[in-house]
């Protein structure tokens, strides 16, 4: 066994007072914690070693022995046990409970604040041991996030009883340890040297509760005088600035569990924390639609956001960013908006009048808009034959100047204008690609190949197939995102997403209970509920690019009848009644009975999400509401929209899946402007998938081949017919194809 270092830090394997330390878990003002393997039982502990110089201070050693005898006694199942204690080799040490998992502390550095239903658990479980130690006579005296643990089976647990002492004086321990706690978190009594009691753990309880619903102390400052005077003299800051849809309720309860005077504080530290549970439970009637003025809004009281870069300052409206994140934004520039009239149908009257900001907006579109649809093709102008004459081929994927044929055992790349093969991928075997996503510079793709679909990765320029991902289910979903493959599938409550690069290599994964859509720059996944009392089912978005959690929210039976809803947009998400952008900023929250609606679940060629998130309300309206402000740009009625299916094409987005009284074969869908709700909506009988729109009309298949729809009509204006119908028709790159011949 190897000796311990004088004078030193122990090293691993090293023997003290019969342990064989393992490593050194931590340091503090008093001493070093160890984890180490208990010299007869199958455990490991911690060991808290009292450092050299200050065991031979007689006041520290004093309070050190008073620390291991009370804490000793302390038998509570959310306070870490003491085992033993002792001395060894001039050394005194106390021997407690190993919790693996991590501090609060630790949690909020990376995750940020944390959900409010958590921090009133947090705070009723501490504040159930504080009152159980109180009962003893003992005063924590150090109550902050590092010294709450939460274990890996989600328990909570307070640790660190390091300056317990007596409740009663005992000038000899006083004047020592005055300020040994943590300043941000101290009472005013505690930083004057004055006598405490359990009400002085009640206001770092509560110091600590700030913490965990900001992500900050309240007071905290990098000058020690001054978060001493502000301790003394300054009362508790508002949450709301940071917690905008908490209520004013839990800054009253807060304010009183740290007033100044003790007395004026709650009776004990169960009835602060039943009353500030209380509090965290309410909602406001209608969340504010952003920050004060001068107030970077980064956090919400339900969802937790990790620290991220500072948003760079603008004077301009960052409704939608420009460059990097997403090429892909939908609006109608303003010259197109002159001389479009107002497309209407018997149930798609304007609620509410695109708005001047709605009809300024001039932003890309997302994918390629259809030629005119005002005439009925009469002959097709490209047609591909492939070079052994199969005329088992599909059109699987276009962007730019390629489209991307697929036959068996071979990827053909196509020449968009002149339909000239450039170059051939063999595949191998005798499996054919189904379906391709094609990043936007037409440099590489990923297709689903043959009956399994597993996905296939191609590099475009080179002419050969990179990797092949054991992906086989074919209800998954996929879609390029920037340099990302994203896939999603799974059913009932076992779903997953997986994040792959160019060459199929995985990035990163992710379990959920519920199904993941796909198509923008974040994704929402709800995973699979720990064990513990602290365990708590959420919704987590997550970056696409980094796998990043840019947001949390926890899902509640009294809030939620399942999920929050979760609806990527172009350029962020909404979640839980508000707007993110992708690093996580809060922006407006979403107008009270609005929910977002669903971004349908496909291929890449059918899952853009679109450029503004769209919402649906009970009274049967959809609109348009701008996420930095919350304003509504536009309404119309459309019923049964509320659990219609979204895809981005064009400038516009496509609707369908809308509910439907009546007759099943009858299938009602609608076409809109995202940005001004130029578009109409109708019906069809059999009719299988939307194609895509010429901005002002829309294309569907059906069971007779191709329907075209016009604003306000029931009736097609005309009609392509299919010899086995439209769902042999693909649309890929702003066209429509029927096997190898492009038909619009």
């Amino acid at each position: 066994m190897t000796e311990r270092p004088a004078g030193s830090g122990m090293s691993p394997g090293a023997e003290f007072a019969g342990y064989v330390i393992e490593r050194r878990l931590g340091a503090g003002g008093m001493g070093e914690v160890y984890l180490a393997k208990h010299p007869r039982l199958p455990r490991h502990d911690a060991i808290k070693v009292l450092a050299p110089h200050l065991t031979a201070d007689p006041a520290y050693r004093a309070r050190f022995e008073r620390e291991a005898e009370l804490a000793a006694g302390l038998r509570h199942p959310a306070i870490v046990a003491v085992y033993d204690r002792g001395e060894s080799d001039g050394r005194l040490w106390i021997a407690m409970a190993y919790v693996e998992g991590r501090d609060l502390a630790e949690r909020l550095a990376a995750e940020g604040p944390l959900a409010a239903n958590q921090v009133a658990f947090v705070v009723s479980t501490v504040g159930d041991a504080l009152d159980r130690a109180n009962q003893r006579g003992l005063v924590h005296r150090d109550v902050k996030p590092a010294n709450i643990l939460l274990s890996d089976d989600g328990d909570v647990l307070l640790a660190d009883f390091g300056i317990a002492r007596s409740q009663l004086p005992d000038s000899s321990l006083t004047a020592t340890g005055t300020a040994v706690g943590t300043l941000d978190f101290a009472s005013p009594e505690q930083l004057q040297g004055l006598a405490v009691d359990g009400r002085s753990d009640q206001y770092s309880l509560a110091c600590t509760a700030f913490a965990l619903l900001t992500g900050g102390a309240p007071f905290a400052d990098s000058s020690a005088a001054r978060v001493i005077s502000r301790q003394l003299n300054e009362p508790l800051p508002s949450v709301l600035p940071r917690r905008p849809d908490l209520t004013h309720a839990v800054d009253a309860v807060l304010a009183r569990a740290t007033a100044k005077d003790p007395a004026q504080r709650y009776a004990s530290a169960s009835e602060f924390a039943a009353t500030l549970s209380g509090a965290l439970a309410q909602h406001p009637a209608r969340p504010p639609a952003g920050p004060p003025a001068g107030v970077h809004q980064q956090y919400s009281p339900t969802v937790q956001a990790p620290p991220t870069l500072p948003r760079p300052a603008s004077n301009r409206r960052r409704l939608l960013i420009a460059g990097g994140v997403l090429a892909v934004v939908v609006a109608l520039v303003v010259g197109l908006w002159v001389g479009i009239p107002r497309l209407l149908t018997s149930e798609g009257e304007y609620v509410q009048e695109p708005t001047d900001a709605a009809r300024a907006l001039d932003l890309p579109a997302i994918t390629p808009l259809l030629p005119s649809l005002e005439a009925t093709p009469t002959a097709s102008a490209w047609r591909y034959q492939a070079p052994d004459g199969d005329q088992n081929i599909r059109v699987v994927g276009a962007v730019g100047d390629i489209v991307l044929v697929g036959r068996d055992g071979a990827l053909d790349i196509v020449d968009a204008a002149t339909a000239k093969l450039r170059r051939t991928v063999p595949i191998g075997g005798d499996d054919a690609p189904v379906e391709c996503g094609v990043d936007e510079k037409a440099t590489w793709a990923v297709c689903q190949v043959g009956f399994g679909r597993s996905l296939a990765f191609f590099d475009l320029e080179r002419g050969v197939r990179t990797a092949s991902e054991g992906v086989s289910s074919s209800s998954a979903s996929f879609a390029v995102v920037g340099d990302r493959v994203v896939v999603a599938g799974g059913s009932g409550e076992s779903f997953d997403v997986e994040v792959l690069d160019r060459r199929g290599h995985r990035l990163w994964s992710r379990e959920s209970t519920s199904s993941v859509a796909v198509g923008g720059p974040v994704v929402g996944v709800t995973p699979p509920k720990g064990s513990g009392a602290f365990a708590t089912e959420e919704v987590v978005a997550v970056r696409v690019a980094d796998n990043k959690e840019v947001a949390r929210v926890p899902v509640t039976d009294d809030q939620y009848v399942s999920a929050p809803e979760f609806a990527p947009y172009a350029t962020g998400f909404t979640l839980a009644g508000h707007f993110y952008d992708t690093d996580g900023s809060q922006l407006a929250a979403v107008p009270d009975d609005w929910r977002p609606m669903y971004v349908a679940q496909g291929t890449s060629l059918t899952t853009p999400a679109p450029g503004l998130p769209l919402l649906a309300d009970l009274d049967k309206n959809i609109g348009v509401v701008d996420p930095e402000t919350g304003d509504v740009l536009w309404s119309r009625r459309l019923g049964g929209a509320y659990s219609a299916h979204v895809t981005a094409a064009g400038r516009s987005a496509l609707i369908d899946n809308m509910a439907s009284d009546g007759d099943s074969d009858i299938r009602r869908f609608a076409w809109f402007d995202v940005a001004t709700g130029a578009g109409s909506s109708t019906s069809g009988y059999e009719v299988y998938d939307m194609l895509g729109t010429d901005g002002t009309r829309v294309a569907v298949s059906a069971r007779d081949g191709v329907r075209v729809y016009g604003p306000g009509g029931d009736k097609p204006l005309w009609t392509l017919p299919v010899e086995d119908g439209g769902l042999s028709v693909v649309s890929a790159g702003g066209h429509l194809y029927l096997r190898g011949e492009r038909i619009v």
